[in-house]
């Protein structure tokens, strides 16, 4: 199967009359969250606490706080972004440890939960999505990382509101390189959109 991505593609330029300030640029990031650009920080440490969420959130966008925290600490950076009257997202693992994450994190306001893992499509994710969607029907819950169609529809199945899609493709990833497994990232979003366009996810 061929495989494209971003190095692979380049947009052909024609005529236009679009001015870019009018760009209309929100977007669903689920079914109950609107962004009104459509970016979301990293969930990695070095990225976004809530400093970087804050200004994302300003910004129109949403920033995932990473899961490299004590709960506690991490739940400070969720109250912060929630104290300005922004939206928030923030990380959790699978297992015991991930739900009783999921579930401070839910007690302190955050919008999205996301179970953010390198391979989305195993057992332990998919698990972890159904607790937290059992456990709090209302919550929004983001899966992740996939790269394949097969993988995103399991965490829609699972009860994912969104899908993270990628395996490998960030700058600083070695996952590729070291474990020799990926998607390149046009194809693995192609082939995701055709399991949650399906779903209206």
């Amino acid at each position: 199967m061929l495989g494209l991505t971003y190095d692979d593609v380049l947009l052909l330029p024609d005529a236009s009359d679009v001015v870019p300030s009018e760009v209309e640029t929100s977007t669903q990031l689920t079914r109950n969250i609107r962004l009104s650009v459509p970016l979301v920080s990293s969930a990695m440490d070095t990225v976004t606490e809530s400093a970087m969420a804050i200004a994302m959130a300003r910004a129109g966008g949403i920033g995932i706080i990473h899961r490299n925290l004590a709960v506690d600490e991490q739940v400070t950076h969720v109250k912060l972004v929630k104290g300005a009257s922004l939206l928030a997202g923030a990380a959790v693992g699978v297992g015991d440890d991930g739900f009783e994450r999921a579930q401070a994190l839910i007690d302190v306001g955050v919008d999205v939960v996301v179970v953010d893992t390198a391979h989305g499509h195993h057992r332990a994710v998919l698990d972890a999505i159904e607790r937290i969607k059992k456990a709090f029907p209302e919550q929004e819950v983001i899966g992740g990382n996939v790269a394949t169609r097969a993988g995103a529809q399991a965490l829609i199945n699972a009860g994912a509101d969104a899908v993270k899609v990628g395996v490998g493709p960030g700058s600083i990833c070695t996952t590729r390189v070291v474990a020799g497994v990926g998607v390149p990232q046009i194809t693995a979003i192609m082939e995701a959109a055709k399991a949650c366009l399906k779903s209206d996810v």
